[in-house]
Order: structure tokens, then sequence, then C-alpha cells
């Protein structure tokens, strides 16, 4: 098997199985939203989350959803 082949099966397992994907990039299942974005309700702008995210971790930001309490 090329090597070409090996890497199209790894990306096809990881596209596929998004789960399998975070754990083995060790991505965490949750992150605590510093206050300064002032987050209240379903109603606010998480655009600039969305940029913090994928700059502390390094990876486009595929979706999240927002605990609000």
């Amino acid at each position: 098997m090329k090597t070409v082949d090996r890497h199209e099966i790894i990306r096809d397992k990881l596209h596929h199985n998004r789960i399998n994907a975070a754990e083995i990039l060790g991505l965490p299942d949750e992150v605590k939203i510093p206050d300064f974005f002032g987050l209240k309700s379903e109603k606010d702008d998480t655009g600039e989350v969305t940029d913090w995210l994928s700059d502390v971790y390094g990876y486009c930001i595929n979706n999240y959803k927002v605990k609000y309490s």
C-alpha cells in the first residue's frame, strides 16, 4: 500500500468519526469560556469565541454548544 493510500484511509476515518479525531488530537470535551466574552444568553454573538477557540487549540472549530448559567 502506498503512503498516499494510507493517508487517504486515515483522512477518511477521521472525517467520518469526529469523536475519535478529537480523542486522537487530545482536544478537550469541555472548555471554560472566559468571562470577558460576556456571554449571557443564546442571543449573544459567539463569533469571537470561535476565533478564540481556534487560536487556543490550533484547529478550526466544527461546532460547539455554550451552556449559560
